[in-house]
């Protein structure tokens, strides 16, 4: 009784310790701000709206390709259908495309649409996009599985750890003002189509002209650690998301989206058997079939037949749903899916689906990329210096200059365009003043305006802004790349600090050459005074990027010491082990570690001992840093030291749960706590199986060092 009481209290001690590690991960991850899911959604999905219109003008004209029509098609499956209703409403996105069907309404299905928003904000989240055949950077399992797991799906949620991300985005976007948001874009585009990309006046950039900016909604950073473990393993190696390494990343994307829009779905598709099994999940036809049992060749053609079909389905779908302005351009296109299966009918139909299809794919990869090119236009990730191992510096810089805004310096080819930038969680604010004012900056570098006045009309210009060179890259997809023949420089290449060129090197009749030229950024944007070379010509020519090597694979080493109690308080127990961790899926849910080490048990003469131990574990994350273990060892050692040494070996199940606070802690500590039953299955003394085969119930308590 007494042996027992002691165990009781004992294990109320170790849980208590439990739950007070677990409160410690809870409360540093809501302290831990992150980049804002939602801007990063909304801006991606305004600026598919704002390139569809553009393109639907060019369609109507008669001005298009039949490639550019096939992509604007494409665009309609992920764009939103629709934008009469607020994006976020009563908690939900309200925004719907072709990718995944819901249910019902938002708000009653509690399911969540994917849109191409969604690519533009998961590379925050994800690290993998594939696959694609011939890109091996993008991941075996990825963002393109996931779309095309949408589009041959019955109706559903977008489902998983992205859609419980996605879901988590409108969650607090009440004090959105979005007709306010839309009518500062809407005036912002405007005036540019009009006027070129405006210059702010300088006496404007002083911080002495300004008012506070409002906070906007902010992603939940503690619930995202739980809801996807991976999240803050992406936040400790984000570099490609910050200064010159951002613009970088966006080339790469774009240069691939273009790329593969140019291939056939045949070329592309690389997926595993496994993963058209369950492409094939919903689609009768295709579910029956023996995928493995085919060649690679065959195994290519049926999966995209199956693609194919799923696009036909969606576009039709798209056709009745979608805005007509939207719809009318390409209704001559569409009536041929309607057409009946005569030879002359199904070339066409097979290779403008074929053609929606490869389209669709590049689009992952397009989306992708403008989650870098905006990342380049926020104030935090401008002049901050990404530097491994310094995160607690990196989000105090960044969120100190999102905050209070810097001086950025954007260059396009058409000239140099200075603007007050502020960054991640501060663009869909609650609004500065009671109605809405059409900026007009040479009126307001003119007079007296106030400095709310100031702020409005800075908050305005930087959203038309980030729509503006999104749209302007997606335009320039869906026109296979406007910029990549063009001549590689121009001799006249000094930029007025105004921001007009002396000469228009944009100067050209095509309209929409002309918005790709003048908009898109020809060099990352930075901060006055750190450009590298301000007075050198800007190539006219867009090169060709790379995709950025994604993060490596989550691991850490540790060095752990160990102090054991056993359950009846008889012996106590001091080990120290090596402990090697890897994981086990693209995501990091699960890990697998092995782990080397010695014990010495001291106390009652039945416990006295000294052993080796190897274990081999597996551990599930619950959240970011806290995962549930369970592993078994195996165990050699020598016991009853002060009496009669004998000769031992056998296993040892546990169970436990391991906390590693790294990336909130300037300490890269491990610690655990966990059950360990240690079974003899042979003495020297014994032989196999004798009678004392349990060797004690342990608790142990670990403290250690981790790297990753």
């Amino acid at each position: 009784m007494h042996r027992t009481h002691r165990f009781v209290t004992n294990y109320r001690k170790c849980l208590l310790g439990g739950l007070l590690t677990l409160s410690i991960l809870l409360m540093s991850g809501s302290t831990a701000q992150a980049y804002d899911y939602l801007e990063h959604s909304f801006l991606g999905d305004r600026a598919c709206l704002d390139a569809q219109t553009r393109l639907a003008a060019r369609i109507e004209a008669g001005d298009a390709s039949y490639e550019t029509m096939t992509r604007y098609l494409a665009l309609g499956l992920v764009c939103p259908e629709r934008w009469e209703r607020r994006y976020c409403e009563d908690g939900y996105k309200q925004a719907e495309a072709g990718l995944n069907r819901l249910s019902g309404p938002p708000a009653e299905s509690e399911e969540i649409a994917a849109t191409f928003g969604d690519f533009v904000a998961l590379p925050d989240h994800l690290s993998r996009y594939g696959p694609v055949r011939g890109l091996p950077r993008l991941g075996r399992f990825g963002l393109a599985f996931n779309t095309w797991k949408w589009l041959t799906a019955d109706d559903g949620d977008a489902g998983g750890v992205i859609g419980a991300v996605a879901h988590k985005a409108c969650q607090d976007s009440e004090m959105v003002p979005w007709r306010r948001v839309e009518a500062d874009i809407e005036v912002t585009l405007n005036r540019f189509d009009k006027h070129g990309l405006e210059a702010v006046p300088g006496n404007l950039l002083s911080p002495l002209t300004h008012a506070p900016v409002p906070t906007g909604p902010s992603d939940p950073s503690a619930i995202y650690s739980f809801i996807n473990p991976h999240y803050l393993d992406l936040v400790l190696r984000n570099h490609d998301h910050f200064g010159k390494y951002s613009f970088g990343a966006w080339l790469g994307f774009h240069s691939a989206a273009v790329s593969t829009a140019r291939y056939t779905c045949e070329d592309l598709i690389d997926f595993s058997v496994d993963q058209l099994e369950d492409l094939a999940d919903d689609m009768p036809e295709y579910s029956a079939i023996d995928w493995g049992g085919l060649s690679e060749t065959i195994r290519a053609q049926r999966g995209c037949d199956m693609m194919r079909e799923s696009v036909h389905k969606r576009l039709l779908e798209w056709q009745r749903r979608a805005d007509p302005k939207l719809v009318a351009p390409v209704q001559s296109m569409l009536a041929a899916l309607l057409a009946d299966d005569a030879p002359q009918n199904a070339a066409p139909r097979r290779a403008l689906l074929d053609g929606v299809s490869a389209a669709t794919t590049s689009l992952v990869l397009e989306g992708v990329g403008l989650h870098f090119l905006q990342d380049g236009l926020a104030a935090g990730h401008m002049r901050t210096i990404r530097a491994k191992g310094q995160l607690e510096v990196v989000r105090y810089e960044h969120n100190s200059d999102n905050k209070n805004g810097v001086v950025a310096l954007l260059q396009t080819r058409s000239g140099e365009y200075p603007f007050l930038a502020y960054g991640d969680t501060y663009m869909l604010g609650p609004q500065l003043l009671p109605s809405f004012v059409d900026c007009n900056w040479n009126e307001l570098a003119h007079g007296t305006p106030s400095p709310r006045l100031v702020t409005n009309c800075l908050l305005q210009h930087q959203r038309g802004l980030l729509i503006a060179t999104s749209s302007a890259s997606l335009v320039d997809w869906a026109l296979d790349g406007t910029l990549y023949e063009a001549p590689n420089a121009q001799p006249s290449g000094h930029r007025s600090s105004a921001g007009a060129a002396r000469d228009d090197n944009c100067a050209n009749p095509d309209a929409l050459i002309n918005f790709v030229c003048r908009t898109l950024p020809a060099r990352a944007t930075v901060t006055p005074g750190l450009e590298t070379n301000s007075s050198e010509a800007i190539s006219m020519r867009m090169q060709h990027g790379s995709i950025p090597v994604p993060p490596p694979p989550f691991a850490y080493q540790s060095l752990m010491i160990d102090i054991g109690l056993e359950a009846t308080g008889d012996a106590s127990q001091l080990g120290v082990h090596v402990n090697l961790l890897e994981e086990l899926d693209s995501r990091a849910n699960w890990l697998v570690s092995h782990s080397i080490g010695a014990r010495t048990t001291l106390g009652d003469s039945n416990f006295n001992q000294i052993s080796l131990d190897y274990a081999y574990s597996f551990h599930w994350r619950w959240a970011a840093r806290f995962s549930i273990d369970a592993r078994n060892s195996v165990f050699t050692g020598i016991k009853h030291l002060n009496v009669d040494p004998t000769f031992f070996a056998g296993l040892a199940p546990g169970v436990g749960m391991t906390l590693l606070p790294e990336g909130w802690t300037k300490l890269p500590l491990e610690m655990s706590l966990s059950y360990r039953l240690p079974l003899n299955f042979f003495s020297s003394d014994g032989g196999f199986f004798a009678d004392d085969i349990i060797g004690g119930h342990w608790i142990i308590f670990g403290l250690g060092l981790a790297y990753m």
